[in-house]
C-alpha cells in the first residue's frame, strides 16, 4: 500500500475516517459552499461522530470534498442520512465533478460504494436547497468513508 494513500488512520488497504477525532483534520478535507460542514453528535451511524452539512438556506449549498490519490483501482464507501425537503433538496454525491447520485426526503442510514479506478480523484458530498420551503432538519450526514481496495 502507497504511503501516501495510507498515512492516516488506514484500515490497511487503504484510507478511513469515522470523525472520531470530532474534526475535519484527519484525511485532507475541505468544506465550501454557503456554510461550511463539521462534525455533530447528530444520531451518528456508529461511534459518538459524524460529518454534518453546514446550515444553509433557500437556494444555497454546502459542500464537502476529499482529495486524495488512490494508488490501485478499489472503491469508495460511506453511510449517509439525509433529512430534507423530498425531491427539491439533495445530498449529491460526486467523483471527479460527475454526480454519480443523489438522495431527498428523509432516508435513514444507508450506505453507498462506488468503484474508483487509481489515481488522484476528488470526492465531493453536497447539499443543496432550492428556493423555497424547508423540510426536515435541512441537513444531510456521513459517517464511515473508506477508499481503498474492496473490504
Amino acid at each position: 500500500v502507497d504511503d501516501d494513500f495510507c498515512a492516516n488512520d488506514c484500515t490497511g488497504d487503504g484510507i478511513y475516517d469515522d470523525f472520531e477525532t470530532n474534526d475535519l483534520n484527519l484525511l485532507p478535507w475541505s468544506t465550501n459552499g454557503s456554510a461550511m460542514w463539521s462534525t455533530a453528535n447528530t444520531s451518528p451511524h456508529q461511534g459518538q461522530y459524524v460529518a454534518a452539512s453546514g446550515t444553509i438556506s433557500h437556494s444555497q449549498n454546502t459542500n464537502l470534498e476529499l482529495t486524495v490519490n488512490v494508488p490501485q483501482a478499489g472503491v469508495v464507501e460511506f453511510w449517509y442520512r439525509v433529512s430534507s425537503e423530498g425531491s427539491f433538496d439533495y445530498l449529491r454525491f460526486y467523483i471527479d465533478n460527475a454526480e454519480q447520485d443523489s438522495w431527498s426526503g428523509n432516508i435513514a442510514w444507508a450506505q453507498a460504494s462506488y468503484n474508483v479506478g487509481a489515481g488522484n480523484h476528488t470526492f465531493r458530498w453536497a447539499y443543496t436547497k432550492d428556493g423555497s420551503v424547508n423540510s426536515g432538519s435541512d441537513k444531510v450526514w456521513i459517517d464511515e468513508v473508506y477508499v481503498g481496495l474492496p473490504p
